[in-house]
This record gives structure tokens, sequence and C-alpha cells, in this order.
């Protein structure tokens, strides 16, 4: 009565066709493929890793592990370097991601399946060359401040904020021990108490731009000390590194970070990140995006606000919507050090 349900022939060499497909496109990323997820490579950028140990996938023991005769570090690079040290000795591979897979040349092995990347650990899979199973290499995150490495210059320098006071009133370093132990038991005469102390200011920039071209800028760095002293750092490749020192007078000095203040600066997000998908996408192309931060001190107020893409790509698009006082700072800064006293 009922004609039986079978699959033609042309549908079944459909669907092997299509599994084989499948295989082939989970080649690259091996066995188990949908377990890996894409890793954008940004997650990478900057990130100092311990080693712990190594783990057979199959039995799940630890054949391997991290002892004080072994010691094995990794950290990834913003210009896509990687150094390794392991055992004393330090050396600079290139690493790049594609998909869920890291190429670098690390112990006899050309390139790993990102099993896990968070903020805490690094799980790298690879498949023993002699055919005798898999093996995950579990790292562990180092902090920025770990000195096992030394920080590179197109990273510029860390935000400092000085945060004492050290000054002497005027003349005081010419006056003898006595004189000096004499204004402190019964003070100063000339001294006026009712002078009140100047409201402590620090102003930085660090970084910016894109890190690439012709002649990359592997160091940008500007501040404005609560003295008036503006100290501007510029270093390219080929150029080299260029100081500027100049003076600022109290009153331009005061009426900068008011209207920094008037503008709303210490009220911003402390970070500025990519949420559309272009910006996201630009982060991992070249040139490589040099993030931005700026640091503002006045009086008890404090703000330090991150910009991980900062100012006109190569074709003057901007990928990053940010305040105007974000690049009225950069640029008032810049105009301080370069004009013509």
């Amino acid at each position: 009565m009922y004609k039986s349900l079978r699959p033609c022939k042309g549908t079944i060499l459909l669907v092997l066709l299509h599994g084989l497909s499948f295989l082939a496109r989970s080649q690259d990323k091996g066995s188990n493929s949908f377990l890996y997820p894409d890793i954008q490579e940004n997650r990478l950028y900057e990130t100092k890793w311990k080693y712990i140990n190594t783990l057979d996938q199959h039995s799940q023991t630890i054949v391997h592990h991290s002892t004080e005769e072994y010691k094995n570090y990794l950290y990834f690079k913003l210009n896509k370097s990687v150094e390794i040290y392991l055992n004393g000795i330090r050396t600079q591979k290139e690493w790049n991601v594609k998909g869920p897979k890291l190429y670098m040349p690390f112990r006899d092995v050309d390139s790993f399946m990102i099993v896990k990347l968070d903020g805490n650990s690094l799980v790298l899979e690879y498949n023993n060359k002699a055919g005798r199973g898999t093996y995950e290499y579990h790292f562990n995150k180092l902090e920025d401040s770990a000195t096992i490495f030394k920080r590179p210059d197109y990273l510029l320098p860390e935000v400092k904020i000085n945060s004492k006071r050290e000054h002497l009133k005027e003349g005081e370093h010419t006056k003898g021990l006595f004189a000096r132990f004499w204004d402190w038991i019964f003070g100063n005469p000339e001294e006026k108490a009712d002078k009140p102390e100047p409201i402590f200011v620090n102003i930085e920039v660090i970084g910016g731009g894109y890190y690439g071209g012709i002649d990359p800028a592997i160091k940008n760095y500007i501040q404005l000390k609560t003295n008036g002293l503006l100290i501007r750092e510029y270093e390219t490749a080929y150029k080299g590194l260029v100081k500027t020192q100049k003076s600022i007078s109290r009153e331009e000095l005061e009426q900068f970070v008011e209207y920094i203040d008037k503008k709303g600066f210490f009220e911003l997000p402390s970070n500025f990140e990519c949420i559309d998908p272009r910006c996201l996408t630009r982060l991992n192309k070249k040139p490589v995006p040099i993030p931005l931060r700026i640091s503002v001190t006045y009086g008890i107020k404090h703000k330090v606000i991150n910009v991980p893409i900062y100012g006109l790509d190569e074709r003057n698009y901007n990928y990053l919507s940010y305040p105007p006082i974000i690049e009225q700072i950069t640029d008032i800064l810049n105009r301080m050090a370069n004009r013509i006293e």
C-alpha cells in the first residue's frame, strides 16, 4: 500500500559530498574542530605567560611540568614578535593567529590550536610529530609588573603620577643648616602665612596613532608637570628620538586644566572599547593601532582614560567614537611643545 521510503542515490551522493567537504574544511582545525572557536589575535597582544605543565590529552595525565630547573615564559608583543624565555636563554620568533590556530615556532612545533584563552589561562594543543598522540601546553598569565621581560619601547612608559610635593621655598636651598634650623624654631618673618599652596596638576599623554608606515613612531610621550615643565619625547624608527622641554606659565597651566575639568573629563568612562564589528576587525590589521592613554590629576581629582584606537588611519577613517576633549588634550599639548617662544 505504501511505497518504501528509500533515499535516492543522488541524495546519498549529495550527503557524502557534503560530509567530505566538512571534513576538508575542518582538517586545518585538527580533531574535534567544533570545539575551537576563532580567536581575535588582539587578545594576545602584549600578554605574558608562564609555562605550567604538559598534558596528554588522551590519558589526561601530566607528562611534564615546570620546575626550578625548567622555566619557560612567552611574551606576545604588539609588533607580532614573541619573546621566548627558556632556562635563561631568550629567542625571538614571529607569531600569527588565523581562526583558532596560532602559528609560532616553539619546541619543534610550528603551529598550535588555541584550546583556551582567557584572563588567567592559555592552553595550546598540538599533535606529536611522531604520531604518538595529542598534547596540551598549559600556561598561566603573568602580570605586567613581572620583570622577566623588558617592556618594549613602542609601548612607551607607564603613567606615573607624582604624589609627593617635594619642593623647597625660593632661596631655601642656599641657606645654611643653622639658618634653616632657626627658621624652623622661630619661623621665617619673610614668609607669608596666608599664601595658599598651588593646586597639584599633572597631565600625561602616552601612545596613540598606528605602528607602521615608512617611518613608524615607536615613542610618543608628553607630560606637563605641576611646576609648568612640559616634556615631550617623540621617536621614530629612522629619525630617532627628539626630546623637547618647555616652561609653561602657572596661569596657562591652570587655565588648561580648568578647561579640561569643565569639559567633563573626570566624569568620562575609563575605557572606550571597540564594539562595532568594523572597529574590532581593524584591531587585527596593519599598521597596528597603538592605544592612547591620558592621565590627568587636578588636586584631589584623578582620571586615566584608555582608547584602543585613536586617530585616523591610512584611509583617514576614525574607527572609534570618543568625546572631542580627548583629541583636544593631545592637540593642545603638542601645540605647546612645538610652538616657538
